[in-house]
């Protein structure tokens, strides 16, 4: 009789295979839950952060001048990807001093606590600095000044002001104007979009967001090249607006935002008449016809995305908002491996005091 006290060699690879199929089996585990877990706190990050610039901006509109006080509002498209510059004529935050039209109503005299006017400009813009990080791409910035002294309304101190304040945000190594902080705040980065759409009683429709001319209300028309220095005045000619909607979209943020790389589905590039390209390196984006991705300074609304990352963005009568060149950008010719970026829209419609 033979006696055996080792382990055979099947033996031994059947404990390896054993060994090898249970650690790989941990390993995907872990994966899977680190990936689980990083993916939520990315969507707990984005809804805060959407939650806080939803919040500043409510902010800013809670304090804006009625009209029947000398309220002021401005807004133009500001870049080519159809972004929308906003300034507003708004109650400083400390209003115990303030009394009617922002003039100091403390008879002690100067100096008054932190307070030179009644009032301050408010300037909402989005901006992507060139040669920037990713991480920093995208900024929507914010940016406040001491309002003027309106002596004659024809003269249009609010809106020289605002130009000034604009031009400063763009190129903050300028002059800035009285009572601007140091920098532009950045609220945040990650901003694909930021539109104002602004209406009144006479046309509830009369939208910058539908390519109306730019406008501003109760003053002039906005020069439309933001930048440029003021030169003459225009005549009034608008009633003040009754209401305004303000669209955010924002990415969220971090490598987990979502994003691809175009791949045309001919060539080596698509023309501004392509109806129908891929997008490769995608999941977990919106497929509802009407959502929206960006390639460049380029929106594209459409139609429908496939499993395999084809969008149809054909035109629709149904749906008059599909297509290239949307929300105000131009089609464009975009070569293979152009980033195609995602993002998440937010809307906040508020009323205007009149």
């Amino acid at each position: 009789m033979i006696r055996r006290d080792g382990f055979t060699l099947l033996e031994i690879m059947i404990a390896i295979m054993i060994f090898s199929i249970v650690t790989l089996a941990m390993v995907s585990i872990l994966l899977l839950s680190s990936e689980i877990f990083r993916r939520g706190e990315y969507g707990r990050s984005a809804h805060d952060e959407a939650v806080a610039v939803l919040a500043a901006i409510e902010d800013d509109l809670s304090r804006v001048v009625p009209a029947r006080d000398g309220g002021f509002i401005a807004c133009d498209v500001s870049t080519a990807a159809g972004d929308t510059v906003l300034a507003l004529l708004v109650d400083r935050r400390d209003r115990t001093l303030v009394g009617t039209r922002g003039v100091i109503a403390d008879t002690r005299g100067p100096p008054y606590p932190d307070l030179d006017q009644g009032r301050e400009i408010v300037v909402w813009l989005a901006n992507d600095p060139s040669g920037a990080a990713p991480a920093d791409r995208h900024q929507l910035l914010r940016a406040t000044c001491t309002a003027p002294v309106e002596t004659d309304p024809a003269d249009d101190e609010f809106y020289q002001r605002a130009v000034e304040l604009v031009t400063w945000m763009q190129t903050p190594s300028g002059t800035p104007p009285p009572g601007a902080p140091a920098a532009p705040a950045v609220v945040v980065s990650g901003c694909l979009h930021f539109g104002a759409s602004l209406s009144n009683e006479a046309d509830r429709r009369d939208l910058t967001d539908s390519g109306q001319s730019v406008r501003t209300w109760a003053r002039t028309d906005l020069l439309p090249t933001v930048g440029v220095a003021y030169s003459t005045d225009v005549p009034v000619s608008d009633p003040f607006p009754c209401g305004i909607s303000i669209a955010v979209t924002l990415t969220g943020g971090g490598r987990h935002a979502p994003r691809g790389t175009l791949v045309p589905l001919s060539g080596a590039s698509i023309s501004a008449t392509d109806n129908r390209l891929r997008v490769a390196g995608i999941k977990g984006v919106s497929a509802v016809p009407g959502s929206w991705l960006r390639i460049d300074d380029e929106w594209v609304c459409y139609a429908s995305i496939s499993g395999d990352g084809i969008v149809d963005c054909t035109p629709d009568p149904s749906l008059p908002t599909i297509g290239r060149g949307a929300r105000r950008s131009v089609g464009m010719t975009h070569n293979r491996g152009t980033d195609v970026l995602f993002g998440q829209t937010y809307t906040l419609v508020r009323p205007l005091p009149y």
